[in-house]
């Protein structure tokens, strides 16, 4: 901890700080793209069914809690699924949810 003029300043609390901000934004990242991704599989790739605003009110609460991973099971059943993006979106889950579940204080 170094002292002066000013308040204490504890290097190592600085830097876990700095650490859980850079957490934060990756979280709030990943959250932006689990919603494009979202609004792809509701949007883009339908159903036969045309998207009628009840269909799409029914949707929404059905999905409302749904995992990135539910949605990535969907995207794969509905479509050919690239190797390289299916690749993509396996890692990038796998990622998030290493972050988002294993993040200890």
């Amino acid at each position: 901890m170094v002292t002066g003029n000013g308040p204490p300043f504890d290097a190592e609390e600085a830097e876990k700080q700095e650490i859980y901000m850079l957490i934060g934004q990756v979280i709030l990242i990943s959250q932006i793209a689990e919603q494009a991704l979202k609004a792809c599989m509701t949007f883009v790739i339908q159903d036969d069914d045309p998207l009628t605003l009840e269909k799409l009110k029914s949707q929404d609460q059905q999905e409302k809690r749904k995992t990135l991973g539910y949605f990535i099971s969907k995207l794969r059943r509905k479509d050919e699924v690239d190797v390289d993006l299916d690749g993509l979106l396996s890692e990038y889950l796998e990622k998030r949810n290493l972050l988002v579940h294993n993040v200890e204080a």
